[in-house]
């Protein structure tokens, strides 16, 4: 954590941080963890969460193509 990250592995986001209309932090149950910088990579399985909880809370959000990467490794 010598340059201010913080990786919480094995918790679930319950909800956004809002101030005004940008995501300030975010909610794990009851704790509410503020932060300058939140980077949002819900992968498909919550992109339909994140969209909802962004509306109800007046987010507009917009997607783009989806990015797959090709590995192909020889011998």
């Amino acid at each position: 954590m010598s340059k201010g990250v913080k990786f919480l592995l094995g918790k679930s986001v319950t909800d956004l941080y809002v101030v005004g209309k940008e995501i300030k932090g975010v909610k794990i149950g009851r704790e509410t963890i503020k932060s300058k910088v939140v980077l949002l990579a819900p992968g498909r399985s919550g992109s339909e969460w994140l969209h909802n909880v962004g509306c109800k809370k007046g987010l507009k959000f917009s997607s783009r193509g989806l990015d797959i990467g090709v590995r192909l490794e020889t011998k």
